[in-house]
């Protein structure tokens, strides 16, 4: 305890509540002054939200007049976009595959050369192999649902004769 509390504590507390009042006014001050600062913050940044808007978008006209003074660069862009879109997507049956074809070229190759390690490398063998027998290939998810049957059976059998 303090001195003054020693001698007197009726006084002490009385010092006490003064102190926790005083506070108490000096928070409800610095609210007061906050609460009527906060709408002229939220315009300040309002308006420095807008200045570097306008500030981009000037920089931005800008660096394309800088880049293209005469404008046709944007202008051919624009075009080419309207090009691509214009195209339709395609529609239809899918494309017919020679499916024995493939298979066949497949269980030959695993004939000849066994079961490869990874499915990819059977895919790319298969595929060389039909651009040059002039067969076409599916895309690779096509491709693989035709590949995978034949090259699991394969990597069983080989799993079983071991």
């Amino acid at each position: 305890m303090s001195p003054v509390a020693k001698r007197r504590k009726g006084k002490t507390v009385k010092a006490e509540s003064v102190i926790a009042a005083d506070i108490e006014k000096t928070k409800a001050a610095i609210e007061r002054q906050l609460a009527a600062l906060a709408p002229k913050m939220r315009e300040m940044i309002h308006r420095s939200e807008q200045q570097r808007a306008e500030y981009q978008r000037s920089s931005a006209a800008l660096d394309r007049a800088l880049r293209d003074p005469t404008g046709l660069i944007s202008f051919q862009k624009k075009q080419r976009k309207k090009q691509r879109k214009k195209k339709p997507a395609p529609v239809g049956r899918p494309p017919k595959y020679d499916l024995a074809a493939i298979r066949k070229i497949a269980e030959d190759y695993i004939a000849d050369h066994g079961v490869p390690d990874k499915l990819a490398l059977l895919y790319e063998k298969v595929s060389d192999r039909c651009t040059d027998s002039h067969i076409p290939v599916p895309g690779d998810t096509r491709f693989k649902e035709i590949l995978s049957p034949i090259w699991s059976g394969a990597k069983r059998k080989r799993a079983v004769a071991k």
